[in-house]
């Protein structure tokens, strides 16, 4: 069928306008970050994340024999990627606290930080004391050594080679008061792949 000319022009506007329309929101698109690029950016800097650790993760491993998988599944979940007020001002990874003021060989002083406790299917916000670290180095060599001074988490080595039963005992053995941190570390080596970064431990 022949559109009449009116019709025509009004369609060949119409295409144009849709155009004009689709190459500005691509163009603003471009300058503005978006959900797929913000979240690019976010994969970006976790990765980075991890490799910057994984070779300490590793010398760890050696060393005190814990998987690396787990050290850094923990150094994610209890830094928050590095950025929690812990990490960023006292280089403390894994939420090690100075019991009764005692800070190890390691830690250069002892810090007051606000919390979180969990007990009895309750959870309150409370404040402890904490490790500082001169650096983040530091911090992955105290947590090793942290696991093995400390009897407690003595049953939690018989998994060295099966990182998510090394998280289900250190849970057991109370690393943590969160019901659900077992399960959150084990999400986290699945999700990036951190068993990549264990080593065979003689």
């Amino acid at each position: 069928m022949k559109l009449p000319r009116p019709v025509l022009a009004a369609l060949l506007v119409a295409g144009t306008a849709c155009a004009l329309v689709a190459s500005a929101l691509a163009a603003t698109a471009a300058a503005r970050p978006g959900p797929t690029r913000a979240a690019s950016a976010v994969a970006v800097a976790h990765s980075r994340f991890i490799a910057g650790l994984a070779a300490a993760a590793q010398a760890t491993a050696r060393r005190y024999h814990v998987p690396a998988s787990v050290t850094l599944a923990q150094a994610i979940l209890e830094s928050g990627w590095g950025a929690s007020g812990l990490s960023t001002a006292d280089r403390n990874y894994f939420g090690i606290k100075c019991l009764n003021g005692v800070r190890g060989p390691i830690a250069v002083a002892c810090h007051t930080h606000p919390t979180t406790e969990c007990g009895g299917g309750r959870c309150w916000p409370t404040a402890a004391s904490f490790r500082v670290y001169r650096t983040v180095a530091d911090s992955i060599v105290d947590h090793g050594r942290f696991l093995v001074v400390n009897p407690r988490y003595t049953r939690a080595f018989a998994y060295r080679d099966h990182p998510d039963q090394f998280a289900a005992a250190l849970q057991r053995c109370q690393y943590a008061t969160s019901p659900t941190y077992a399960r959150s570390l084990q999400a986290l080596m699945r999700q990036y792949h951190l068993y990549r970064y264990d080593i065979r431990i003689p």
